[in-house]
């Protein structure tokens, strides 16, 4: 009641929304009676109906009972005419024996007669058998004596059936009078079997070439073989639920003619299934011998098309042929599927190439994509030839055969190309743009490319990304391989430019060979170039090869591949800094001199600018433009290192200050004429920044400035250490060290608070590289 009052309640506030709507009262009344009016008119005619037909169903049920009354009371009539008239016939019992006597006499002599034209009617038969040419029939035959055939064979044995069943309960001389008789039988038997199996071994064929009564009447035979089949079955089991002897039981009906048919299974549907599956299996076995005689049995994968071919024959025409409830497709396609997996299981076995394992997986994803595309199989409904665990294996195998295969080549090209690389006989080859290069890179990226195409041609993702997952591992170990031949061959030329650093021989009188082959700056110079190819190169395969496949393995490729890019670059920026160490290692000697007494009337600068100038101006028609722009930026920055890191010399400036700031002056601008030839006025300006700095604390006199001017050269140099102005002060001579003391706490505290301030904004600096000596540490800070 509150659920119908809220709803009325609900309705009404509808209807009645402003106090314009309480003047229609009277006609929404009379609207709302004529619509109750309707409704309950509607109401009783649906209840009228209702209620005519429960009572049409009550009289039925009624007339049900009376129907049901009658039937009992007729049943019991019947019983009783039927016990009155066994008492009214006079020796009825007698009549009764008689009369199954004569059934006897009657079926004795009709098995009598059979058994006498038993020899001809097989003779018959065996001739009709052999005017179809059982032993060669073929996909247009039309064998037309076919069902007749099958109608008087299928007679004869069940005579046959019926006289051997009725011998087991006989004596033994008609035991064996019965095996004597029906001892030929078997070949004719064979013969039709022959027959068979012929229509059998060219079904499908016989569809393709429109053959279809011979299908239609070969279905109907197995068809009445196995209802048949089944009718024999269910009366022996409805014989042995009863608990009956089962041959007795039969013995019972043969006698009394109720059993007319056969008396023990034939199972050809069986023998349908069996010999299609021996025919299919002899035609793969077929295949396979005859491509196992070519060159390449994986050439077999390419001509399967005939499968196809025949299961679509199946699916469209075959089906519509014989009875619906064999599902003839899925019994072919199991068949067809079962052999497929068994040759696939032996390709595999043969342990193949990387090749044709592609080729494998290739033809499994086609066959897969066939049955969803052509034969409308849900793709959960589709299972891998080769199998799902199969699979997995198998693509294992192909990235170990991969991984092998490659590490060898790669071996054996690392080793050749290193070997060129230490011995240095000859210069680098160069490129079209006259840049050296090493052929070793283009070698690899084409086994990769190789690979790639390979693995792509399969239409699997997971392929293609664990072919590019593992080449690209062994490019970071080629790259690793060749940073420390680098850091070798650099270490190699240091020791023998300088002898200090050699360590002493192990024997006595040992003669160590520390002639370094010429050429190693070129060959870094190629070997950098070669970096830039590679990470090109890479590049190229990512953008390629990850468009092919779906986000989740795109993701893992260019993943990969960008960890090998970055090694690339890495081993380039090596190349870089080692050519610098050569060049810088050239300047040792020059460069101690700076801030000595000699230095301020030397020339010491347009000698490192002299030596400079010839290295750079070699390396710009050589090396790789972006790489060089990179190489000359840090020239510059390696330069200002190795100048101001004389301050570790325990160096003293002039007392004049003018004298000590014209050198330095003149110092950086031959410093800027040179390095002005190969970079932006920006970029040497922004690095000079710290001369402009140093000149400025190695010359304040005013010492309460000088955190000030250490503020604006950490603006400058973040990550400059507060170690360079406690350098700076040691080499100052106006400075003495209890000065120093104060300046320095207050200069770094200024640092502190700007790090502090600006910690987000924070940027590394060549300046981070400045380090005092520790003799420098331990004596002033």
């Amino acid at each position: 009641m509150t659920t119908f009052s809220s709803t009325a309640l609900r309705n009404l506030s509808q209807l009645l929304r402003t106090e314009d709507d309480l003047d229609k009262v009277e006609s929404l009344k009379e609207q709302l009676i004529k619509e109750k009016t309707a409704i309950d008119v509607q109401l009783k005619s649906h209840t009228q109906t209702q209620l005519d037909r429960m009572l049409e169903s009550m009289n039925s049920l009624t007339m049900c009972q009376d129907d049901v009354k009658t039937l009992k009371e007729n049943v019991e009539q019947l019983d009783s005419i039927a016990v009155n008239s066994f008492g009214a016939i006079s020796r009825y019992e007698l009549i009764n024996k008689i009369s199954r006597v004569h059934e006897v006499f009657t079926q004795s002599t009709r098995i009598a007669d059979k058994v006498a034209s038993f020899h001809d009617e097989l003779k018959e038969i065996d001739d009709m058998i052999e005017a179809e040419n059982y032993n060669d029939i073929d996909i247009d035959s039309e064998v037309p004596s076919l069902l007749l055939i099958h109608w008087r064979l299928n007679k004869f044995r069940d005579f046959q059936d019926q006289i051997v069943e009725l011998s087991l309960r006989s004596s033994d001389d008609a035991r064996f009078t019965v095996k004597r008789l029906t001892s030929k039988t078997q070949f004719t038997v064979k013969k039709w079997d022959t027959l068979l199996e012929n229509i059998i071994s060219g079904l499908v064929e016989s569809v393709k070439v429109g053959n279809h009564g011979l299908v239609v009447r070969f279905a109907k035979i197995i068809e009445y073989e196995e209802r048949h089949d089944a009718r024999i079955s269910t009366i022996k089991e409805v014989l042995q639920k009863n608990e009956a002897d089962v041959h007795a039981g039969l013995f019972q009906q043969i006698v009394k003619g109720s059993l007319q048919h056969r008396v023990y299974s034939r199972d050809y549907k069986q023998f349908f299934l069996t010999k299609l599956k021996e025919n299919v299996h002899e035609t793969f076995h077929n295949c396979w011998e005859t491509f196992a005689h070519s060159n390449n049995i994986f050439e077999i994968l390419d001509n399967f098309d005939w499968v196809f071919q025949d299961l679509s024959c199946v699916q469209q025409e075959l089906s519509k042929l014989v009875p619906p409830k064999w599902d003839i497709f899925k019994t072919y396609y199991d068949i067809y599927y079962a052999e497929l997996h068994l040759l696939i299981t032996r390709l595999i076995e043969s342990e193949p190439e990387t090749a044709f394992i592609i080729d494998i997986l290739d033809f499994d994803n086609k066959f897969q994509e066939i049955m969803v595309n052509e034969f409308k199989f849900k793709k959960s409904e589709v299972e891998s030839i080769i199998g799902e665990v199969e699979k997995e294996q198998l693509f294992k195998d192909y990235l170990n055969l991969l991984v092998m295969m490659i590490t060898g080549w790669m071996t054996n090209l690392s080793n050749t190309e290193q070997d060129v690389f230490r011995n240095r006989i000859t210069a680098p080859e160069t490129d079209s743009e006259k840049l050296y290069l090493l052929e070793g890179t283009k070698i690899v990226f084409q086994m990769f490319t190789q690979q790639c195409d390979a693995a792509s041609g399969s239409g699997q993702g997971k392929i293609l990304a664990g072919a590019i997952k593992e080449f690209s591992t062994l490019l970071i170990k080629r790259q690793q391989g060749w940073s420390e031949l680098v850091k070798s061959e650099v270490h190699r030329l240091l020791l023998s430019n300088n002898p200090e650093l050699r360590p002493p021989p192990k024997l006595e009188g040992e003669i160590v060979d520390d002639s370094v082959p010429p050429g190693l700056i070129e060959y870094l110079t190629a070997l950098a170039n070669d970096q830039m190819r590679g990470a090109d190169y890479t590049e190229a395969i990512s953008s390629k090869y990850g468009s092919m496949v779906s986000k989740k393995y795109s993701s893992q490729i260019h993943e990969d591949l960008e960890n090998v890019i970055d090694g690339f670059a890495n081993l380039a920026k090596e190349c870089c800094d080692a050519l610098i160490v050569m060049i810088f290692d050239d300047l040792k000697v020059v460069m101690r001199k700076i801030f000595t007494k000699e230095w301020l009337n030397s020339t010491f600068a347009q000698q490192i600018a002299d030596t400079l100038l010839e290295y750079l101006g070699d390396l710009k028609h050589s090396m790789n433009s972006y790489l060089f722009e990179i190489l000359c930026e840090e020239v510059v920055e390696e330069t200002l290192l190795k100048y101001l890191d004389n301050l570790n010399s325990d160096v003293k400036f002039p007392k004049d200050p003018e004298r000590f700031l014209g050198a330095v002056k003149r110092d950086f601008e031959t410093f800027y004429k040179l390095f002005i030839q190969f970079l932006s006025q920006d970029v040497i300006e922004e690095k000079f920044k710290i001369v402009e700095h140093f000149m400025d604390l190695a010359t304040e006199q005013d010492l309460d400035q000088i955190a000030t001017i250490w503020g604006s050269t950490v603006q400058s140099f973040n990550d400059i250490k507060i170690e360079f102005l406690s350098a700076v002060l040691k080499a100052r001579p106006d400075v003495d060290h209890a000065d120093a003391k104060l300046v320095v706490p207050k200069a770094k505290e200024v640092q502190q608070r700007y790090l502090t301030d600006h910690q987000f904004e924070l940027a590394q600096s060549f300046m981070g590289r400045f380090n005092l000596s520790k003799k420098l540490k331990k004596d002033y800070l």
